[in-house]
């Protein structure tokens, strides 16, 4: 949400409290309010921060709408819980449905649970797709007030840039190694294409407590000459990582709407990505399909792209064009400054403007 907060500066005073689990400092040169808490422990993916929790409970009070980011953390039920208490107007964003940090029956209950209690007092359930919609609608959302709105990218970050495929196919995965995304599979489906696998290498960007398994992994199937791995990047240096490769490929078990794919369409890298039903809607024709969790369909779909590179090119420049028409920022950002003042106007009984007072 950092792009979208700082697009909205300049019409609403923003504060973001979050957890902060980056050994670098915060950043002071932010449009907004950035409030972070450091936490080095989690538990089930959810970073915990006391004191987060006890700024938040001491704080809501004095803003006029909360937006809330994902079901899944408690932190988002801790917060809900305060706005209600306070009277706020509350959005909630979904992410993704589910994580593989603990089990999905789980995870559907208490999804359930959550959107039946303490999230259900949200004024609008903001998905950025159609799939999420429903889900969120089956497991107790009031579906009037969900909103489906895509998000988007600065295109002028990401810039266009021309890729010849030649020599090697290369490979691109870039972010947190965790189960959740699938390189397990990866992997083997690397290991499964035998001496094909020699025009091809793997690039993987990114730390997560999977990394360490995941290098002894790559060892152990011979992957050595394949495979190589690389620390963390900042998001700066991204585009120029994408340029340096011929495709990314994403093997994901579950999403929500994966920023990076939408990087690399701007950028003209093609995507290769797990057949889920989300990204089906979102990506369409734009990008190459393979099952999830299926290293067979992985090694397919990776001989396929090697052997039909100029499908690749197609692709593309279809992905630019969809990137172009459907997910950029500005448009993301003036959406969701509209639903603001929507929420904000109902709640108050009155009409907001952008030539009213900001609202925080």
């Amino acid at each position: 949400m950092h792009e979208a907060a700082c697009k909205l500066a300049d019409q609403f005073e923003i504060t973001v409290a979050s957890t902060w689990m980056s050994s670098k400092d915060l950043p002071n040169d932010l449009p907004y309010r950035l409030i972070a808490f450091p936490s080095r422990s989690n538990i089930a993916g959810n970073p915990i921060s006391p004191l987060l929790w006890k700024w938040v409970r001491q704080n809501v009070r004095n803003y006029d709408l909360i937006h809330l980011h994902s079901h899944l953390f408690l932190i988002s039920l801790r917060a809900a819980a305060a706005g209600w208490v306070s009277s706020k107007p509350m959005v909630l964003t979904n992410h993704g449905m589910i994580s593989l940090s603990f089990p999905r029956s789980l995870q559907l209950v208490w999804t359930k649970l959550a959107l039946h209690t303490v999230l259900g007092n949200c004024n609008l359930f903001l998905c950025y797709t159609k799939s999420d919609a429903m889900s969120y609608a089956k497991l107790g959302a009031s579906l009037p007030r969900i909103i489906v709105i895509p998000y988007g990218i600065d295109l002028d970050e990401f810039q266009f840039t021309d890729h010849y495929f030649n020599g090697p196919l290369r490979l691109l995965w870039l972010g947190r190694v965790v189960p959740d995304k699938g390189l397990r599979d990866l992997l083997y489906g690397l290991s499964e294409i035998g001496d094909a696998s020699l025009s091809i290498r793997l690039s993987i960007y990114g730390e997560g407590p999977a990394l360490e398994r995941l290098v002894l992994l790559a060892e152990d199937l011979g992957l050595g000459g394949v495979v190589s791995f690389f620390p963390y990047v900042p998001h700066e240096m991204v585009p120029t990582i994408m340029a340096q490769h011929d495709a990314l490929v994403l093997p994901s078990l579950t999403e929500g709407l994966p920023r990076i794919a939408l990087e690399a369409f701007a950028t003209g890298l093609p995507v290769l990505c797990s057949k889920l039903s989300q990204l089906v809607e979102a990506f369409g024709t734009s990008v190459t399909y393979f099952q999830p969790n299926s290293p067979a369909s992985i090694r397919a779909a990776l001989l396929d792209a090697n052997s039909n590179r100029s499908q690749l090119a197609r692709n593309a420049t279809t992905a630019r064009n969809l990137v172009e028409r459907k997910y950029s920022i500005d448009a993301f950002a003036a959406h969701l400054g509209d639903l603001y003042r929507q929420v904000l106007a109902e709640a108050t009984g009155g009409e907001t403007t952008k030539a009213d007072r900001p609202d925080r």
